[in-house]
């Protein structure tokens, strides 16, 4: 203590870095203390070099893990922002998922309501088709039967089985062939076509073929038979004064069938709606009055004629006055003969007179062809 003492150095290179090492040695140690230290001394020195060189070796490990550790947190900090960031998606995509499951519920209520709806519809749709009077067929855009109502069965000789099939391949108690001629006319954009049919001799029957059209599909054909009995109650008075009169009333078509008669000339006359004249009266007579109506047609004015047609009481005589239609139909209206209908007449088919009675209505200030 309180001795001299003397500072010794020395150079170590470990792991390939250069240390100095110093230490003191005191002074009172003689020369021969400072030659080289005994075996056991070199021990300790090996020792003391691998614990620096442990040391340097430990150190750089926990360098280089400390290194990796800062990187594995970066990677973990960058990781939690993309976990926030898709949970901020999550709760966003939850929320329009909420919204989404909101109007889903809405349009399934309403699909409910409209199904019910449809149901109802399609319900009271069968009752109808069902329950009408009408003789009822409708067609897909392809010919095939889409619908048929009860009354159309025994119409058009039709079963439930022929659903589904064209009806160019079934037989019909119509004129096939004109039906089908009809029915292509109209899917094509032609008019409608409404004409009277012979399917009962009781009850005059008319045929109507129009297109229809459902939403979202496409355009069909409707075919319906109907009775021309089928009339309001301004119509049916007016056919209760024609059936009272005491003249026959009488229509015919273009190809001259009787399409309507009045209950007067029914009762004389039986079977005429659906007949032609040559199939109800003798040649002669058939003849007769189809010149006369062939002249109405083709002149387009009225004309009157004495005829003498055959009844169920034997021939009697009418004054027939026959008038043009539309179509190139004929109405007539025939009237019994009496003495005064004979003068009437006969003023009619004098030219003499007629000349007289124009001359009258000149004199008297009006118009003679108004």
């Amino acid at each position: 203590a309180g001795g001299n003492a003397l500072l010794h150095g020395r150079r170590l290179d470990l792991g390939g870095v250069t240390y100095s090492l110093l230490y003191l040695q005191p002074s009172g140690i003689d020369s021969a203390s400072l030659e080289p230290a005994p075996p056991e001394d070199v021990s300790a020195q090996a020792e003391i070099d691998r614990l620096l060189e442990d040391l340097v070796y430990t150190r750089e490990s926990l360098q280089t893990a400390v290194e990796q550790q800062e990187t594995v947190n970066e990677e973990l900090n960058a990781t939690n922002e993309e976990l926030l960031a898709a949970n901020e998606e999550l709760q966003s995509t939850n929320e329009e998922l909420s919204s989404v499951n909101e109007e889903l519920l809405t349009l399934n209520d309403e699909h409910q309501r409209r199904l019910e709806e449809v149901l109802q519809v399609t319900a009271d749709l069968e009752v109808l088709l069902a329950s009408t009077s009408i003789a009822a067929i409708l067609l897909n855009q392809d010919g095939t039967i889409r619908r048929i109502t009860e009354a159309a069965k025994p119409m058009f000789g039709v079963r439930d089985s022929d659903i589904g099939r064209p009806l160019a391949d079934l037989a019909t108690n119509l004129d096939r062939e004109a039906l089908l001629v009809d029915i292509r006319d109209v899917a094509h954009g032609g008019d409608p076509v409404t004409r009277p049919v012979s399917l009962s001799a009781n009850s005059p029957q008319r045929l109507l073929v129009d297109r229809y059209q459902l939403p979202h599909d496409a355009p069909g054909v409707f075919i319906a038979i109907f009775s021309s009995n089928i009339i309001g109650p301004a119509e049916q008075a007016f056919r209760a004064i024609l059936d009272a009169a005491p003249v026959a009333l009488y229509a015919k078509d273009a190809d001259g069938v009787y399409i309507a008669m009045n209950e007067y000339g029914g009762a004389r006359i039986e079977g005429t709606v659906g007949q032609t004249d040559h199939e109800i009266f003798s040649p002669e007579v058939a003849d007769q009055i189809t010149a006369t109506d062939d002249l109405v047609r083709s002149r387009q004015e009225i004309m009157v004629r004495h005829e003498r047609p055959v009844g169920p009481d034997g021939v009697f005589d009418v004054i027939s006055v026959k008038f043009p239609m539309p179509d190139n139909g004929l109405g007539g209206v025939a009237v019994p003969v009496t003495a005064d209908v004979r003068d009437v007449a006969a003023a009619l088919n004098d030219d003499n007179e007629i000349r007289r009675l124009r001359a009258m209505i000149v004199d008297l200030g009006g118009d003679p062809d108004s």
